[in-house]
């Protein structure tokens, strides 16, 4: 099986109203549904809403997650944030380092996972 075949870790973007990037991803790390999240400030976004384009100053998130942990992701930022349509957006991981990979899979196990595993984050 090559490295490709066994990476399970993915990254999530979400584009997100500046007030909530900080305090979602915050609660996204504390309900381990992700290992890591970059906040980008200053996306400047157009899209069509009801027939009109619609200019708006987001922050998007980068979240590096496992594939098991993406629906529940979704379904928690879904209810914990302001858009009626959130851009979600998960993108399979097909190569990286080892080492971060492995670091993505481990740390968003729950302690009872961990059992008998050394992990040094």
């Amino acid at each position: 099986m090559s490295q490709q075949d066994s990476i399970t870790a993915r990254v999530v973007l979400i584009t997100v109203l500046e007030t909530e990037a900080k305090e979602l991803s915050k609660k996204i790390l504390e309900k381990k549904y992700a290992t890591a999240i970059n906040i980008i400030p200053g996306i400047t976004t157009f899209y069509w809403w009801k027939n009109e384009i619609v200019e708006y100053l987001e922050q998007m998130l980068v979240i590096k997650t496992e594939d098991y942990r993406v629906k529940e992701l979704v379904e928690y930022v879904k209810k914990n944030q302001t858009y009626q349509v959130p851009g979600i957006i998960s993108i399979k991981i097909d190569e990286g380092n080892p080492a971060y990979l492995t670091w993505i899979e481990r740390a968003v196990l729950e302690p009872h996972e961990l059992f008998g595993t050394f992990i040094e984050l």
